[in-house]
């Protein structure tokens, strides 16, 4: 990642190189932020074996 001061830019490359995006520095800013989630909303989700349901059963048979 690059800023360029006098342009205010944001240059975002990715993990291989391969792919790069231009942002203004505010655009950027914004676009980070939107991935910080509201106050109290939940952010993990359990599927498989460690979901409620298979909690539930396993500690209804006593089984870890």
């Amino acid at each position: 990642m690059n800023y360029i001061r006098e342009e205010s830019k944001v240059i975002y490359k990715s993990k291989g190189g391969t792919n790069t995006k231009e942002f203004d520095a505010v655009d950027f800013i914004a676009s980070l932020a939107s991935h910080i989630p509201n106050m109290g909303e939940q952010t993990v989700r359990y599927y498989g074996f460690y979901s409620n349901v298979c909690r539930g059963k396993r500690k209804k048979n006593n089984i870890d």
